[in-house]
Parts: C-alpha cells; sequence; structure tokens
C-alpha cells in the first residue's frame, strides 16, 4: 500500500520567502503536504511537475470583483468621464443578482489566476 495520496516529482519550487528550488518533489497525505525535498516519492497518484512551479497562493487586499461586469465600458474616456458619466450611473441601476454574477465572475478570475483570498470592498 503507498504512503502518499498524490506525488508532484520534479517540479520548482518558489517557497514563501521567495526563495526557488528546481528538481523537487511534493507528497501530499490527507490533503496536506506531507514532504517536501528533492527525493521523488511514489504515490497512489503521481504527476510529472517537470516545467512546473509550485508557489504560495496570492492574495487580494482590495477588491471589487462585482464590476466584472463592467468590463469593456468606456476603456477610452478619461478618468472622470468614466466615473461620473459611465460606471456610476451604470452602477445605480444594479440590482442584487447583477452584483451576485459580477462577484462570481470576479471570484473565478482569481482562483484562476492563483488568489486564494480577497478582501471585498463592493456594495451589496
Amino acid at each position: 500500500m503507498l504512503y502518499y495520496d498524490i506525488s508532484i516529482n520534479h517540479c520548482t519550487i518558489i517557497n514563501e520567502e521567495g526563495a526557488i528550488s528546481y528538481d523537487q518533489s511534493i507528497a501530499i497525505k490527507d490533503g496536506l503536504i506531507a514532504y517536501l525535498g528533492s527525493d521523488a516519492k511514489d504515490a497512489k497518484k503521481v504527476i510529472d511537475g517537470r516545467g512546473k512551479i509550485i508557489s504560495p497562493s496570492f492574495a487580494n487586499g482590495h477588491a471589487h470583483s462585482p464590476m466584472n461586469i463592467l468590463k469593456g465600458l468606456a476603456e477610452d474616456v478619461d478618468i472622470d468621464a468614466w466615473f461620473n458619466k459611465q460606471i456610476w450611473p451604470y452602477e445605480s441601476s444594479l440590482i442584487p443578482e447583477d452584483v451576485e454574477v459580477g462577484a462570481k465572475l470576479g471570484i473565478y478570475e482569481m482562483i484562476n489566476n492563483g488568489i486564494y483570498v480577497f478582501a471585498e470592498h463592493y456594495f451589496m
């Protein structure tokens, strides 16, 4: 019986201090990292990590995720016109369902880009 559930072998690791280690392995047991080192490990599922980088996740300290639905509006205007003539009038007509859909799109985008936690600063 194999001890580890998942092993990612021969990958590059960036640790929490930004140090880079090459040709490393990570083994996971019961959802937790159980091994980190240079020896490849056997597991129930083995992933070849060559050409892959493993790093800590990112945090977004100030998000307005529901504004995802506003992308592309008035990109060719100055900031005053963007806020006062485009964004704020549009936002005043949003309903809670619009905000929920925009937030879900924003959350998906953050997850897809390695952000694991965020502080939301939007209304509703």
